[in-house]
C-alpha cells in the first residue's frame, strides 16, 4: 500500500528533490493544501533543494501554487521528458522524484536517472471518468514493473 505524501519516511538530505503537484501535494485543480502537507515540505527544504513540476496546464494556478509555497516552479517542457529540466545542472547530484503516476512521474525520474518515491495519489472525490481509468491504468503498469524490478 502506498502512503499518502505526508506519511512518507524523508531521512534524505543534500538531494534535488521535484515534486509533482496534482494528485501529490493537493488533488487535481485544487490550491488549497493542508497543514500537514505544508509542514512535510518544510522539513523537506530544510535538507534537500526542491523543485516543483507538473503537467497541468493551468498556468495561472501554477504560478499561485508556486508563489504559496516558495518553492521554483518548472516550466518548459512536460514529464515524463528531460526537456523541463534542461536548465539545471544536476551533474552528480542525486535526485529524487515524489509524484503520484507512474506513467509521467516514475518514468521522469528513470529518464534522469533518479530515484522515484510513488505516493497515494490525493482525491477530491471530484475526479472525471477517465481520469479514474488513467489512475486505474496507471497503477496496474506500476505494479507491474515492480514485478519485473
Amino acid at each position: 500500500m502506498l502512503d499518502s505524501f505526508e506519511n512518507l519516511k524523508i531521512d534524505f538530505e543534500n538531494k534535488i528533490v521535484f515534486l509533482d503537484i496534482d494528485g501529490t501535494l493537493i488533488p487535481d485543480n485544487e490550491i488549497n493544501f493542508s497543514a500537514q502537507t505544508v509542514e512535510c515540505l518544510d522539513k523537506i527544504k530544510q535538507k534537500n533543494k526542491l523543485y516543483l513540476c507538473t503537467n497541468s496546464l493551468n498556468s495561472k494556478r501554477n504560478k499561485n501554487v508556486e508563489g504559496l509555497l516558495n518553492i521554483e516552479l518548472l516550466i518548459g517542457g512536460k514529464k515524463p521528458f528531460k526537456g523541463i529540466i534542461k536548465d539545471l545542472d544536476l551533474e552528480k547530484k542525486d535526485c529524487v522524484v515524489i509524484g503520484d503516476k507512474f506513467l509521467t512521474d516514475g518514468l521522469f525520474a528513470k529518464n534522469i536517472g533518479a530515484e522515484f518515491i510513488m505516493v497515494k495519489k490525493k482525491i477530491s472525490g471530484k475526479e472525471r471518468p477517465i481520469i479514474k481509468i488513467i489512475d486505474f491504468f496507471d497503477n496496474l503498469v506500476y505494479k507491474l514493473y515492480r514485478m519485473n524490478s
